[in-house]
């Protein structure tokens, strides 16, 4: 079994023939929010990787936990997943700049100066920055996903060389519609009165938040479809498309495949089960695991936006375009090959901070969920918290299970209700695309291997998330061995006193 992680070939690519896609980012400025997070990096470095004759990549990055917009800036390009660029374009920090904004605030935080530099400049916006905690208080979330964007697309609308604008959505954004199609819903009520009503005392909205939301779970996707309508209501005869992605996991193989750097959603849940944390997941089984490779997701949103632009200068086009990016309709992987891959996996390439063999039980029932979250999740936890405190160690089990049970209510709508999508307009792009392009910009889920996928994926979560270095697989195997054998002996001694239980209680009935 191979055990490497890979990454692109060094050395200068050939750019003597630029692509249709190299061709139209050629000597473009581009102006991305949300570059500090996991797509944001991605987006930034395929840009500067396969697209390296734009002119420069405007980034808006406010300050945070007591760092300003510089070392925060300088923090993006720290991580692991810029070193095949470093080594291919050792300078290509020349072409970042830096702009201190926050889309928390009015007007994005921007400075008046700063502000007539984008428009000045910006031909290409990714609007990328958003809020993606689902329990989001509503105020927090109306302010950064849909007031964020009502701003920047009039920053767009005063940007007179604007070639394409494209918005990061969420495939769920729609999700009420019996059918997610590419195209736009109606609110429940305009999003203007949300806007207003978003600036109540936070207590009365705190008791409103559950009226507001109607049929939505959260206020992550509810605030993504209120932005999808404004970006439809506000933005006729600007070149925009709404990019819809479904869950995004780690790459598929660029530029590091397996790469990772959060356990968000799903992520985390999967993590858990390969550790042995994690052994009741609330979902169906037989239902299709919307996941996507990120770096397909970047090239997606890449070529997507490429299509925007093209498509308005031929024709004018004043719609909105949405894309809808997701496996369901065109690869699709049930959740229970999920969770066999996880087995595979820990067998294969466990890791050394596994506590447990991986089980788990697979439900789509609430109330049997919850009674074995409790058998099999909180008296453990309070059993090692208390053993913990007698040993005068840390006592974090609880908090833990705790921090996944929120996670697996959040979740929990999406992983056991099925979705029909209707997407045709990823594959009509792909149609159009050059043959070089549809290899640079791969983003054909058709052509997936989910195996080689998830070989790579977990390799990723040693490696990236747990730092957990696989030179360590050895001692991986070992333990894992170890944790099988206590795993089948406590289920042993478990079916003795069950039956043991049982025997008791016929003898009782009898003897009677």
């Amino acid at each position: 079994m191979d055990l490497s992680l890979t990454e692109q070939e060094d050395g200068e690519p050939d750019i003597s023939q630029l692509t249709p896609i190299q061709e139209f980012y050629k000597d473009a400025n581009i102006l991305i929010t949300g570059g500090t997070g996991f797509l944001g990096k991605l987006l930034i470095e395929k840009l500067l990787r396969s697209c390296n004759e734009l002119s420069k990549i405007y980034l808006i990055v406010r300050s945070k936990n007591g760092k300003d917009m510089p070392s925060r800036l300088e923090d993006i390009f720290q991580d692991g997943v810029f070193d095949t660029l470093k080594r291919q374009y050792p300078k290509f920090k020349r072409k970042i700049v830096g702009i201190a904004g926050d889309c928390t605030l009015p007007n994005l935080g921007l400075s008046t100066e700063n502000r007539k530099l984008l428009q000045d400049n910006v031909n290409i916006i990714f609007h990328a920055a958003a809020t993606l905690r689902c329990e989001e208080k509503f105020k927090i979330a109306m302010a950064t996903n849909v007031q964020a964007t009502k701003d920047i697309l009039q920053l767009a609308k005063d940007t007179p060389n604007l070639k394409s604008f494209v918005y990061v959505s969420n495939v769920y954004s729609n999700f009420t519609l019996d059918k997610i199609e590419e195209k736009v819903g109606k609110p429940v009520a305009p999003y203007g009165a949300f806007l207003e009503l978003s600036k109540f005392p936070d207590k009365l909205l705190e008791k409103m938040t559950p009226i507001l939301l109607d049929r939505y779970p959260n206020t992550h996707v509810f605030t993504k479809q209120l932005s999808e309508v404004v970006l439809n209501e506000l933005g006729e005869g600007l070149p925009i498309g709404i990019f819809r992605s479904a869950t995004i996991m780690s790459t598929y193989r660029e530029p590091i495949n397996g790469w990772i750097n959060n356990e968000h959603g799903p992520a985390g849940v999967i993590a858990g089960i390969f550790l042995g944390l994690i052994r009741v997941f609330h979902c169906d089984k037989n239902l299709a695991a919307d996941i996507v490779p990120a770096d397909m997701v970047v090239n997606a949103l890449i070529s997507s936006c490429w299509e925007v632009g093209v498509e308005f200068q031929e024709n004018e086009r004043s719609q909105v375009k949405v894309y809808n990016y997701e496996s369901t309709t065109e690869n699709p992987l049930r959740w229970e090959s999920v969770v066999e891959k996880i087995y595979e996996n820990g067998k294969e390439c466990p890791s050394v901070q596994a506590v447990w063999h991986p089980f788990v039980i697979q439900t789509k029932c609430f109330y049997y969920m919850k009674l074995m979250m409790f058998l099999l999740h909180t008296i453990p936890a309070y059993f090692v918290d208390v053993v913990s405190f007698c040993m005068g160690k840390d006592q974090s089990m609880v908090e833990l299970y705790d921090r996944f049970h929120k996670v697996s209510e959040d979740l929990g709508y999406f992983v056991t209700n099925r979705f029909r999508f209707r997407s045709i307009n990823i594959a009509t792009m792909r149609s159009r695309m050059s043959v070089r392009d549809r290899d640079v910009f791969f983003c054909d889920l058709n052509a997936i291997s989910w195996d080689d996928y998830f070989t790579n994926y977990f390799k990723g979560i040693r490696v990236y998330l747990l730092r957990d270095p696989l030179d360590s697989l050895g001692k991986g195997l070992s333990k894992a061995r170890k944790l099988y054998w206590y795993h089948q002996i406590l289920k042993t001694v478990l079916a003795t006193l069950l039956m043991s239980v049982l025997w008791m209680s016929i003898l009782c009935m009898f003897l009677k």
